[in-house]
């Protein structure tokens, strides 16, 4: 789709830009702006057609330009316009909006025609809407809407009409995207329009159709625009027409169409210069491989077109990563896919940052131009209103030179404090670098603190809890000592208990996890209860708890932190436990509900913190670290943990979300068993 969209900005271009160059008011080198004109002609030919050409040519135009050669407006605004295209299919709309930003000044010489202008414009829209800033695109496609409607401009009406058309696509308004498209094609039966406006703007239109859920609409426009270019012996867009005709014929099940329209592409695609044309035939076989459940070859393509595609290419990436971790769930490789999930996590994570890279410069420049634009009014105003107070021709040329000079100190000003800008960022870099090497080796330091303090305080502690019980069996002690005795020994617990919890959160951050594998997580609750069942009666409830793909160290954990904190935050004869299971979007969901003590809900969200304790030491033991463990073995794994429900002596549900690294759902589900531990 990136590629018609690049494409039909270029195509829906009512003339080539360079053809008609006005004359201004400058002096000009014939030669020399003739040789630059057929540049342009030559760039406007070949534009995502063939980049060599194209990077050859526009070289040389920006050869001219530096070595200061005289160039008429008019031809440099159809420059702009073409290097603002060439930079659209390098994929880089931000330097696209730069350069259009920088020579936005051009557009107030009168010489320059409505043509040129309206080019400039449709080209800055289209920049807008490839930067996301949508409201600015809306914007500039009606102004021309209107323009085009005064002036009566078929061309400028049907470019208008097809950006207003994106723009509603891209938002997800489809009844009004289907509206515009089919407003222009309404205007080719009154108007001539260009051939490559109406096979476009059906494409466009059969797209919206499907993603508003029209198939059959979808496919009368594909066979109408097939027929069309055919007829005028367009072949550049036919293999892009095809290829969406077979995926509809794939998508309905119709896999003999779909086989059909494929060799049509693949015949086509071989003849063709353009290798998104190869790339996209291949990606649609695959597709139709996978269909009919021939999952290895279709992993080898996909395969294949990774290799192929260029390291910069994130999005390309991100669909192969996508599509082998599919893949790999089909044909029961769940370590593969697993795997393959976390490349396409990373590519994407990449994709994010990038889009706010770009939307931050973006806005940057914006704002930027958009202040020296205030600032150049501002000045003009006060040039202005200086001129018409004193009409003296040497007063006024005081002014202007005072104004220059001006000019000259605030550039002269910008640019130094630009660089003591820069030597600040510079100083403040290297100060954060210093900054993370003294936290990381204060990380270091910690973890090593931790490692002795758990290791060197356990025998101490043994020790006085040790001798503390046997205290407390000698004869003729006081009523006084013995509870002091006792006091020790339950603190000297309570301290080791701590101790140990400290060290399993700690080890939560410096341990590699180990591998996902499968669990039994009946079995898994039956184990814990069991070795709960020495300190008190308990029942744990199961409801079809399933086998899955997990890491079992994890899972072992976070089951014995719930049920354990639902028996120790209990007041009943026979604690209950209920646990049942259910798939969550792609998550495996366990659910923890209680008979205890439950909890007031405002402290519902402190309950995962550090140390956070919502009842004595002397009646309810533990280090107020258990959900804080829970909670970060979890998140660890890419699940979460929460609270779902919970009141003070009703009781607490709480759940646990898995991430599912397997396709097809684990065998061997449990029927409803209750577990009563004695």
């Amino acid at each position: 789709m990136k590629k018609l969209q690049l494409f039909s900005a270029l195509a829906l271009l009512i003339l080539p830009f360079c053809m008609n160059a006005e004359s201004n008011d400058h002096p000009l080198s014939i030669d020399i702006e003739e040789q630059f004109l057929n540049y342009l002609d030559t760039i406007n030919k070949y534009m995502y057609r063939n980049t060599q050409i194209v990077d050859e040519k526009m070289l040389q135009c920006e050869n001219i330009l530096n070595n200061s050669a005289t160039i008429s407006d008019s031809a440099l605004v159809g420059y702009v316009v073409q290097k603002a295209y060439y930079e659209h299919s390098n994929e880089s709309p931000l330097n696209a909006f730069q350069v259009l930003n920088d020579h936005k000044y051009l557009l107030q010489n009168q010489a320059i025609s409505d043509k040129s202008k309206s080019n400039y414009n449709y080209i800055l829209g289209f920049t807008y809407m490839a930067l996301g800033d949508f409201e600015s695109a809306q914007k500039i496609a009606y102004q021309n809407l209107k323009r085009g409607r005064l002036k009566k401009d078929t061309a400028l009406i049907a470019n208008s009409l097809y950006s207003v058309g994106q723009l509603y696509a891209d938002q997800k308004e489809y009844e009004d995207a289907i509206k515009t498209f089919l407003e222009i094609i309404e205007l080719e039966k009154q108007f001539p329009i260009r051939a490559s406006t109406k096979t476009l703007t059906d494409y466009e239109l059969a797209e919206t159709y499907l993603r508003h859920n029209q198939p059959k609409l979808a496919l009368e426009v594909i066979n109408r625009a097939l027929i069309f270019l055919d007829s005028e012996k367009l072949t550049l867009l036919k293999p892009d027409f095809l290829i969406f005709k077979s995926q509809i014929a794939l998508e309905a099940g119709n896999i003999k169409e779909a086989e059909r329209q494929y060799e049509i592409v693949a015949d086509l695609a071989k003849n063709s210069s353009d290798p998104l044309t190869l790339k996209n035939s291949n990606t649609l076989l695959a597709e139709m491989l996978q269909y009919k459940k021939q999952y290895q070859k279709a992993f080898e393509i996909n395969q294949t077109l990774l290799s192929k595609a260029d390291s910069s290419d994130l999005e390309n990436q991100l669909i192969c990563y996508a599509k082998l971790h599919e893949l790999s769930n089909l044909m029961n490789k769940p370590t593969d896919a697993y795997n393959y999930l976390l490349k396409r996590n990373s590519i994407k994570e990449k994709l994010d940052n990038e889009a706010k890279r770009q939307k931050t410069s973006y806005l940057k420049v914006k704002f930027e131009s958009e202040k020296r634009i205030a600032e150049n009014e501002i000045l003009s105003l006060k040039i202005l209103e200086e001129q018409n107070q004193n009409k003296l021709l040497f007063i006024t040329l005081t002014l202007s030179i005072f104004g220059i000079l001006a000019l000259f100190w605030a550039f002269h000003q910008k640019r130094k404090y630009n660089k003591s800008l820069e030597a600040e960022v510079d100083k403040r870099t290297n100060e954060l670098e210093l900054t993370n090497t003294e936290l990381n080796k204060k990380n270091v330091e910690l973890d090593e603190f931790i490692r002795i303090l758990s290791h060197d305080l356990k025998e101490p502690l043994r020790s006085i809890v040790g001798f503390s019980q046997l205290a407390k069996n000698e004869a003729n002690l006081s009523k006084h000592v013995a509870d002091c005795l006792g006091f020790i020994e339950r603190s000297g617990k309570q301290l080791n208990q701590i101790i140990r919890d400290i060290s399993t959160y700690q080890d939560i951050n410096v341990k590699s996890l180990e591998a996902p594998k499968q669990i039994d997580t009946h079995e898994l609750a039956n184990t814990i209860a069991n070795e709960l069942k020495k300190d008190k009666q308990i029942q744990i409830n199961c409801l079809e708890l399933p086998q899955i793909y997990s890491n079992n160290s994890v899972l072992n954990l976070t089951f014995k932190i719930l049920i354990q904190n639902a028996i120790t935050f209990n007041k009943n004869v026979i604690p209950e436990v209920s646990i049942q299971y259910m798939e969550k979007e792609n998550f495996h969901q366990f659910s923890f509900t209680d008979n205890g003590l439950g909890i007031d809900p405002k402290f519902h969200d402190t309950v995962f913190k550090l140390f956070k304790r919502l009842h004595n030491r002397k009646d309810y033991q533990g280090s107020g670290l258990g959900l804080s463990i829970a909670k970060n073995m979890i998140e660890k794994i890419g699940g979460n943990i929460h609270l779902i429900q919970s009141n003070t002596d009703q009781g607490s549900t709480f759940a646990i979300q898995i991430p599912i690294i397997e396709f097809q759902h684990q065998a061997s589900i449990i029927k409803e068993k209750v577990l009563e531990v004695l």
